[in-house]
């Protein structure tokens, strides 16, 4: 499967990256290093909503990397880039939903959802946008073909972009954490033990040096992206969003590149499903 569009002009782009920005958040956690405190990415997720349920679509094993108690700080992508921002997760209130976390096998399960609690969700609504995954399940139910003109792209957080800035107040970490907008090509979708994968390969352009690593982008959402065709062009350039998966392993390619490895819509949208109804029922079909 390739991609079906030119994405058009750099502003379009910028545009495109920045509405899709709005569900991506990244994790950061503290740790102690030689007596030092330091920030540490951990993974990369989606804000979702289910009937009553508020919350981050993730890998599993980056659920599992996050501590069960205390505050995990979470990145968000403001259109205003320049705005300071502060925002974490009392992880004492929120809930896991760890529907399998990898283990030694890269084709083996790895999903979660991060269930959220107020102020959280009210804070996030006032910021960001959390996706209808309910629209998204009737999509990929129906087996909606995509509208084109279209393309892919990965969203998360390289972990080697995350940089210490000078503080503008003492005893205070400062962070500038970039976000990945990777459009490229799902360049292999298979299925294997009732699980289905794509592989991603993510095109940079001459004068962009592509990460050494992927790290940090693990949880992150692969995303169908349909475009307004020019005479029928509407305010955004997006006609339709679906979600269809996550990044969760990164390995190299028979030439030496790195590709990401997703789980695709039938883990999220089938599996997860079903665990998030056997988990709150009443909620969940609300």
């Amino acid at each position: 499967m390739s991609n079906d569009t030119d994405i058009g002009r750099a502003d379009d782009i910028e545009n495109i990256a920045r509405i899709v920005a709005d569900y991506t958040v990244s994790f950061l956690k503290l740790e102690q290093r030689n007596g030092t405190e330091h920030v540490v990415p951990a993974g990369s997720g989606t804000l979702i909503k289910f009937g009553q349920i508020y919350g981050v679509l993730t890998a599993g094993h980056v659920l599992k990397g996050l501590p069960d108690s205390g505050d995990v700080a979470i990145s968000l992508y403001p259109r205003n880039t320049a705005k300071l921002q502060k925002q974490t997760i009392t992880m004492n209130h929120a809930t896991k939903l760890i529907v399998g976390d990898g283990g030694a096998n890269s084709n083996d399960l790895d999903i979660g959802f991060l269930r959220l609690t107020s102020p959280n969700i009210g804070n996030l609504n006032a910021t960001n946008s959390f996706l209808n995954f309910s629209m998204g399940r009737e999509k990929y139910i129906r087996a909606d073909p995509p509208a084109k003109p279209y393309f892919h792209a990965v969203l998360g957080a390289v972990g080697e972009w995350l940089t210490e800035l000078n503080p503008n107040q003492p005893n205070t970490i400062l962070l500038g954490n970039e976000l990945l907008f990777g459009d490229g090509e799902i360049v292999r979708e298979y299925e294997e033990k009732n699980l289905d994968f794509y592989d991603f390969n993510i095109s940079f352009g001459d004068g962009v040096q592509p990460p050494s690593s992927y790290g940090g982008v693990s949880g992150g959402g692969l995303w169908q992206i349909s475009l307004w065709k020019d005479e029928a062009r509407d305010k955004s350039p997006i006609s339709d969003l679906t979600l269809l998966g996550l990044a969760y392993y990164q390995n190299v390619s028979s030439d030496g590149r790195l590709f990401i490895k997703c789980h695709g819509q039938k883990c999220v949208y089938e599996i997860l499903y079903e665990k998030m109804l056997r988990r709150w029922p009443d909620e969940v079909s609300a």
